[in-house]
């Protein structure tokens, strides 16, 4: 499973303006469905700016993730502006309840996760609050 978010989507409506996200946001929505396809991925869910792909192969979603972040580095987009978008791969089996549902508590989380995390480092501290534990990217970027 593949989950995709444009990174810091809110700043770059603000700097591009309504009209020109707009085409930013179809063009992102074009290159990422193209890579999906031809890696034979099934859209699960689209909101917004974020996509949720199925794979029948962790590897295929590999390379969706790597030819999708590749179309999207070369793209020509509005005002110049880089979009820069997350991806995150998880690779567990869910349970498939037709006639379109996926059942997995795992992958509700991911998606929250990934949300949450905005692709930032991230250290925590343990319960006694006297050490910390060593920081780790929060989210892995395929490119």
């Amino acid at each position: 499973m593949l989950f995709t978010d444009v990174e810091g989507s809110t700043r770059l409506l603000e700097r591009l303006g309504a009209e020109a996200y707009a085409d930013a946001l179809e063009l992102h929505r074009l290159l990422l469905r193209e890579a999906f396809e031809r890696h034979e991925g099934f859209e699960v869910d689209y909101e917004g700016d974020a996509f949720f792909v199925a794979f029948s192969r962790a590897d295929d979603a590999v390379a969706a993730a790597v030819e999708a972040q590749q179309a999207l580095a070369r793209a020509d987009w509005p005002d110049g502006q880089e979009v820069r978008v997350r991806m995150g791969i998880h690779t567990g089996e869910p349970l498939v309840v037709p006639p379109n549902t996926w059942v997995w508590m795992s992958t509700r989380r991911l998606g929250s996760w990934l949300r949450a995390t905005a692709g930032r480092c991230c250290s925590r501290r343990r319960r006694s609050g006297s050490s910390r534990e060593p920081r780790r990217k929060a989210l892995v970027s395929i490119a």
